[in-house]
């Protein structure tokens, strides 16, 4: 069976999930959380997307996110999940795969379905049972100390 290859549509939004090798808790160490966390954020820094919601949860990420360029959503997510693998293996001094080999994304096709991913991003530690307010989830967007694009990019 050949390998699926993604389509690079430009200026899609793209709404992804991802999940840890063998659905371990890696994230629920603060460590590892914040080694992902900074990977974002980096590539975010370098211009490679525009984030727009994200969460951390310990054995998954969700992300959502506009690549610019010539970026593409595979080249994106390969750059944070081999990145946040590097580190948080060289961290514990040890191999081996921190995330599974893919991930399933979603095209965001209208306004509805970007604030229902939206919704859905900040209140997945709530419903998780991890905090008692969005807002107070150190991993996620919906937290008003982590920076994201969001407000650019709802901006005329």
């Amino acid at each position: 069976m050949s390998r699926f290859h993604r389509f690079h549509i430009t200026e899609a939004i793209y709404f992804v999930s991802t999940k840890t090798r063998g659905n371990r808790r890696i994230f629920s160490d603060k460590r590892n959380s914040q080694i992902l966390l900074n990977c974002i954020d980096n590539f975010r820094k370098k211009g490679r997307y525009l984030l727009l919601a994200f969460v951390i949860m310990p054995d998954h990420l969700h992300i959502m996110l506009k690549p610019n360029g010539n970026e593409n959503i595979s080249k994106i997510m390969h750059s944070i999940k081999r990145g946040s693998s590097r580190l948080i293996n060289q961290m514990w001094n040890r191999n081996g795969s921190v995330w599974q080999s893919s991930f399933y994304e979603r095209i965001i096709r209208n306004e509805k379905e970007f604030w229902e991913k939206v919704n859905y991003v900040y209140n997945n530690p709530l419903k998780a049972g991890l905090v008692e307010s969005p807002e107070d989830y150190p991993y996620s967007s919906a937290n008003p100390q982590v920076e994201t694009d969001l407000e650019e990019f709802l901006s005329p």
